[in-house]
């Protein structure tokens, strides 16, 4: 009786049933067009921006205040992006949602999020997931559906509709420090493959999906949270290698997220920086030849397109807020997500149109867009809340999911090197090993783990230290006397960038070298979980044994702990070659076996 109330249940919540009834006798589109011309200006303008609301009076947001309902209604806003800080647990976040939608009045909210998986996480209550890299190394493109499937199942009896993934940047630069193990690989068909069965596996679920980051934030060095990067590539590699994910994706996903990326070679023209009065080439993000032309015309994409976060340095520290907005509508976006200040912007786009610089019909293609899209995928209102309620106590963190992320996590270990036949490695009555990791939780997990070794070959007596070593940079005499007084150390190690991974520019991989070197001058059984990038090795070659898990959540760690103890045998395949000054050390598709 139960598990028929919730299939109820899930029927309300995923059934696309539209924003309102139907006129009769008339085409969608007719429609669509009489219900445009019957909003005021200000309504549809309002329909374009997706703002967050972190914090208030200097407290996260975790209700729909007063303020918060006279904003929404105010702008007469089209969407919310929530983040990690609205969410506290199942009840409050179903609540949340609910009241949103109710304060929105009579067109409903996009209610978004980032939950793309393993490094970008939302919830501290839901199923995390390994991350795309490490669904990359199990070369299962099955796995990427079942990603997308499971995040789309919590996500929709959460009350949230749209999903800002998956990431379909090819991580071909091993530098790069926003997208590393975001991405599923370096290898563009396989990126493509699992974008396309992550999107299926959210559609399954009931959720909208919203690609990024066209037209390829993969091969850049800097961060455009930081700074506006540029690809300074030709149209031709762009076409074959950057934009082949977002090609073969456009039929299917729902939105395309617009980077805030200089491609020189597909728009060279610049504008005079805010910043220093330096000219600087036009982000993708504000490019009418790359939405429109390229996007639009091109690859003859008709969807919803949704910036980036307008608040990110590569666009406030060149660009004023009304310009931004502007800008962005005239080259082609719909959505425009998180100005930097909503009045400012939303204040910007009228003076655009009253003035002429836009005009009302470009305005209204794009809340076409949108409304056809609300009204193909948003729920109804008239939902009961304990109904919702009870779905999402069911599904998030089901003890099925559970069960599907440490399978994905388990097929994704890739065992780089193993030397003397360091692994498996076996606890013995006298066992002395030492954990090492560069964060508490980390070290939590990978101390149970050895503890649950030792409890299951009888060896209670056997000897475990941890060292946790965020904040040291060197080894301490203490520290070496335990080393010293080992035969295996387990290093944990956590790389997202350059310099995370550079012995002397961060105390972590300063601590992580000293450790090594000292293991090995020592003759000790030194083993290394990379948590973050497999590129760790580049600066720990000197380890005993080697294995690559793609990220930090708790379901990653144990994955790497088994594999150390042959409670799996480890089947991943790197999805990135590791180069070094050019040198490729290892390929795309290495992986031992114990």
């Amino acid at each position: 009786m139960y598990r028929y109330f919730i299939a109820i249940c899930l029927v309300f919540v995923t059934f696309s049933v539209g924003f309102a009834q139907s006129l009769v006798n008339i085409s969608e589109e007719e429609e669509l067009a009489y219900r445009i011309d019957q909003m005021s200006l200000e309504e549809k303008i309002g329909q374009l921006f997706m703002v967050a609301f972190r914090q208030e009076n200097g407290k996260p947001v975790t209700t729909v205040t007063r303020e918060i309902k006279a904003e929404l209604q105010k702008y007469h806003l089209g969407g919310i992006i929530l983040f990690g800080e609205n969410f506290v647990d199942i009840e409050q976040t179903v609540t949340l949602t609910m009241d949103l939608q109710q304060a929105a009045g009579t067109i409903p909210l996009f209610i978004a999020v980032d939950q793309e998986g393993g490094r970008v996480n939302r919830f501290h209550f839901g199923t995390n997931l390994p991350g795309n890299m490490a669904l990359g190394a199990s070369g299962k493109v099955s796995n990427a559906y079942i990603a997308g499937n499971i995040l789309g199942r919590e996500l929709v009896v959460l009350g949230i509709n749209t999903n800002l993934a998956p990431v379909l940047d090819i991580n071909s630069n091993q530098d790069n420090p926003v997208i590393g193990i975001r991405s599923f690989g370096a290898d563009g068909q396989m990126v493509t493959k699992m974008g396309a069965a992550y999107i299926q596996g959210l559609h399954a679920g009931g959720i909208m999906a919203a690609v990024k980051h066209f037209p390829g934030h993969g091969d850049t060095s800097l961060d455009s949270h930081l700074g506006l990067p540029s690809v300074i590539y030709g149209k031709s590699r762009l076409s074959e290698l950057e934009i082949q994910p977002f090609r073969e994706n456009l039929s299917a996903t729902d939105m395309v997220v617009a980077a805030h990326i200089a491609f020189p070679e597909l728009d060279d023209t610049k504008v005079i920086s805010k910043k220093d009065g330096q000219p600087v080439f036009l982000p993708a993000s504000f490019s009418h030849k790359i939405l429109t032309d390229l996007l639009r015309e091109s690859l003859g994409y008709d969807g919803v397109i949704i910036t980036d976060a307008l608040e990110m340095k590569a666009i406030t520290e060149h660009f004023g807020t009304e310009e931004a907005v502007v800008g962005a509508i005239q080259a082609g976006a719909d959505i425009l997500l998180m100005p930097s200040d909503l009045p400012k912007a939303y204040a910007g786009v009228i003076e655009a149109i009253k003035t002429g610089v836009i005009s009302e019909e470009r305005i209204n293609e794009s809340v076409k867009r949108i409304l056809r899209l609300k009204r193909q995928w948003i729920t109804p209102k008239n939902i009961p809340r304990s109904m919702l309620l009870a779905a999402a106590q069911s599904i998030v963190s089901s003890k099925e999911h559970k069960e599907q992320e440490r399978t994905l996590a388990y097929e994704a270990v890739t065992l780089l090197k193993n030397e003397e036949g360091t692994l498996p490695l076996t606890v013995k009555r006298d066992s002395r090993i030492v954990v090492a990791a560069p964060r508490p939780e980390i070290l939590n997990v990978m101390g149970e783990a050895v503890l649950t070794q030792m409890k299951a070959g009888g060896h209670q007596k056997a000897k475990i230290t941890a060292i946790s070593y965020e904040n040291f940079g060197e080894l301490t005499a203490d520290q070496k006397k335990m080393i010293d007084e080992s035969d295996t150390i387990i290093l944990a190690t956590y790389s997202s960038t350059l310099a995370s991974r550079t012995p002397g520019q961060t105390a972590s991989a300063s601590f992580a070298a000293a450790l090594t070197q000292y293991a090995d001058l020592s003759d000790k059984k030194l083993i290394v979980i990379a948590t973050g990038t497999p590129y760790d090795i580049l600066y720990l070659q000197r380890a005993k044994a080697y294995l690559a898990v793609y990220g930090t959540n708790s379901a990653n760690i144990q994955a790497g702990m088994a594999a150390i103890f042959a409670s799996i045998n480890p089947s991943g395949r790197l999805p990135v070659p590791i180069q070094n000054q050019g040198t490729i050390l290892f390929n795309i598709g290495y992986g031992l076996n114990n």
